[in-house]
């Protein structure tokens, strides 16, 4: 049971990490891109959006496989990717930038962290596996029908 968690919370950091590598480093281009380009606002929106687009990506492929069959664990693991983002995100201001990790508490890092979390519980609705209701899974009474029933 144990050796199960560990490898969902491995599985759960290595999905992270993809997708928060992928969205860092497309990130870096679209700001080479908007310099390179004369601060095209259109660029900066690109970039904007990056990071939702690529969690709802990385997150659809984390949950498909139904890891987190319940909708209640893929909150858990949404939440615990969400703090992984923002760790993530404070050693990189803090190694890369320079700047002071309490940087990553401001309304507009809260306004990515909110949009990339609705992006990955759009992602776990997506990956649920619903069961179509049909007339045979509906429940059976015991009594048999009554003459002239069917």
């Amino acid at each position: 049971m144990l050796i199960f968690k560990t490898m969902r919370l491995i599985r759960l950091f290595i999905f992270w990490f993809l997708a928060f590598v992928t969205s860092y480093g497309i990130n870096i281009l679209m700001v080479l891109v908007w310099s390179a380009l004369g601060n095209n606002n259109f660029i900066l929106l690109v970039g904007m959006m990056n990071a939702p687009i690529v969690y709802l990506l990385f997150g659809w492929l984390y949950f498909r496989p139904g890891f987190a069959i319940k909708f209640s664990a893929r909150i858990k693991s949404t939440i615990i990717w969400i703090v992984l983002d923002f760790v993530g995100g404070m050693l990189i201001l803090e190694l890369f930038s320079g700047l002071d990790y309490t940087n990553m508490f401001s309304p507009i890092s809260f306004l990515i962290e909110t949009t990339n979390l609705l992006a990955l519980l759009l992602a776990g609705y997506l990956s649920l596996q619903l069961t179509p209701h049909s007339a045979t899974t509906l429940p059976q009474s015991s009594v048999p029908p009554r003459q002239g029933q069917a």
